[in-house]
């Protein structure tokens, strides 16, 4: 059985309550593609979820390759955990993550940057709070 389609990207204008807009003027070509990602991460949370699955909260970056106004490539760059004022790195990163990195890559590669960063590579940052329970 052939593997299901991710739904079509978000439309340009479709922005979550409450998500900064990737258009605003004045901002870093950085700003911009991680605004569109968090737009893609809000709008696919139903397709795409991620829960952390560690007590300690867990900070992850996207590595991407824009040009000409797409992201040509995304994976995981790195993944680790916040104990007070110190960075683990987790290697490997918990498979959750990588799942979920997995699921948001072909939405996040089919979005259309308009307007668009310069071309090159960027890593936007994202975090996620620890769970009492978890591991």
């Amino acid at each position: 059985m052939a593997p299901t389609p991710p739904p079509a990207p978000t439309a340009p204008s479709a922005l979550p309550p409450g998500a900064p807009d990737p258009a605003e003027a004045g901002i870093s070509d950085l700003a911009r593609v991680a605004r569109y990602v968090f737009r893609e991460m809000r709008m696919g949370q139903y397709v795409c979820s991620f829960t952390n699955p560690l007590r300690d909260p867990v900070s992850f970056a996207f590595h991407i390759e824009a040009q000409g106004g797409r992201m040509t490539k995304v994976h995981l760059a790195w993944a680790a955990v916040q104990h007070a004022q110190d960075r683990h790195r987790l290697e490997p990163p918990p498979p959750e993550l990588s799942g979920y990195v997995e699921c948001l890559t072909p939405r996040l590669q089919a979005v259309v940057m308009d307007p668009a960063p310069a071309d090159g590579t960027y890593q936007p940052e994202y975090s996620y709070p620890g769970v009492p329970g978890g591991q």
